[in-house]
């Protein structure tokens, strides 16, 4: 055998020996267990506490497992890694709710991996389930895609709320422009306190309906009693158009939205006229109390109860005054104005090329009116009232202010010596 022969053997079978260790350092692939092999559970109490548990087969020996959860968020989905402590054949996760509450009625998924003596990896199948409210025993609908649960109340009224449902979604995703409502379960709780209460086990707390648009989910609050379908025709539609522009616009572009704007198409599409709304209005007005448009832009969190439902009252108007002004199609443009990220002011300057100090203006204007549609001129002189009105005490106070040398200029005059012929 040359001696370059030998050198080329020599290197073959380094080369083999490097293939073979470098196989021997790959990573070793994950087998999943079936849930036969690992069974997987789950429990919960709404607001409370929740336990998982995984019972490993016999003669499987584990040193390490590790528990994942994925959570859903807006905008995104987080995903939770715990590791557990191990017991004898099983491995337990054990959740106080109280302190780390679950978002309320999303659908959460969990799976586990496990690594055995030898060092293999493994992993279950994962595990989803809806995290609803268990304190109670609801009761089911469907029809297309909407499904409803009750608590209280009869198969007839949760028909009309599928009726009110698919009816209120044919007017708002038409005037909307929304392509695809999707899937959307509303859950009627029999009281507003019951609703609340559900709110609170998981850290929120809101009126008598609520939206849930990352999960799809509407709640609402509608005792069975004779007034009932008057709510369900305006509750019902209300929180059904906040899901729906969500859908539309997505996390980001829905949360750009001025709250004047969102709240008051969904009071737009509320089915039936509110007499206590309108009263407010009025008396607001008359008394020279309505909330700037502006601040209005922002949530209605930190206001009290009166000036809230004044800004209910507000933002139906406004958009009652937009939609009769502009049109569908300028209101489609205003919210696609916002949607793209565009502050309040300028988003309306650019969708209808008028800020909101003007719009406003023009708004107060209409409201002054009774809300009817004036020439352009008469609007003028209504709008110039209104704005002396407001700005009388100040021009009260300006005038104060400036007599004392008003007075003193006309003393200085009339003190002036007469000149000489």
């Amino acid at each position: 055998m040359t001696e370059a022969t030998s050198l080329r053997s020599r290197l073959r079978r380094l080369a083999l020996l490097l293939s073979v260790g470098g196989w021997l350092l790959l990573p070793l692939p994950m087998r999943t267990l079936a849930q036969g092999e690992v069974a997987l559970a789950h429990e919960y109490t709404y607001g409370q506490s929740a336990r998982f548990t995984a019972t490993l087969p016999p003669g499987l020996a584990i040193t390490e497992a590790r528990f994942f959860l994925r959570v859903p968020r807006p905008g995104l989905a987080d995903t939770e890694i715990i590791v557990p402590a191990l017991g004898e054949g099983q491995a337990v996760v054990e959740r106080d709710l109280r302190l780390k509450p679950f978002p309320p009625f999303a659908e959460l998924t969990y799976w586990w991996t496990f690594t055995d003596a030898d060092g293999n990896p493994h992993q279950t199948e994962s595990v989803s389930f809806l995290y609803e409210d268990n304190r109670f025993v609801w009761q089911e609908l469907h029809e297309g895609p909407f499904t409803v649960r009750w608590v209280a109340g009869t198969p007839e009224q949760m028909v009309e709320a599928l009726d009110v449902a698919r009816e209120a979604t044919q007017k708002i995703t038409a005037q909307l422009r929304i392509a695809d409502p999707g899937d959307i379960l509303f859950y009627i709780y029999p009281s507003t306190a019951d609703l609340q209460a559900a709110l609170r086990l998981t850290g929120n707390e809101w009126l008598a309906g609520m939206t849930l648009p990352e999960v799809g989910v509407v709640l609402l609050a509608i005792p069975p009693t004779e007034g009932a379908s008057a709510q369900l025709q305006a509750d019902l539609p209300h929180e059904l158009t906040h899901q729906l522009l969500y859908r539309q616009l997505g996390d980001a572009g829905y949360a750009a939205l001025p709250i004047w704007l969102s709240e008051g198409l969904a009071s737009v599409f509320e089915q039936g006229a509110d007499a206590n709304r309108m009263a407010t209005l009025q008396q607001a007005q008359e008394e020279g109390r309505l909330l700037p448009l502006a601040d209005l832009c922002e949530p209605f969190y930190a206001l009290d109860t009166e000036r809230l439902r004044l800004a209910y009252a507000q933002s139906y108007s406004a958009v009652s005054y937009l939609q009769g002004v502009y049109g569908w199609s300028g209101i489609h443009a205003l919210v696609q104005a916002y949607a793209d990220g565009r502050e309040c002011s300028a988003g309306m300057q650019h969708a209808l090329g008028i800020g909101l100090p003007t719009f406003e203006r023009q708004w107060r204007a209409w409201l002054a009116q009774g809300g009817r549609t004036t020439t352009d001129g008469a609007q003028r002189w209504v709008a110039m009232r209104l704005a002396v009105r407001d700005l009388a005490p100040w021009l009260v106070l300006a005038g104060v202010l400036m007599l004392p040398g008003v007075l003193a200029c006309f003393h200085r005059r009339g003190s002036r010596p007469a000149l000489p012929g």
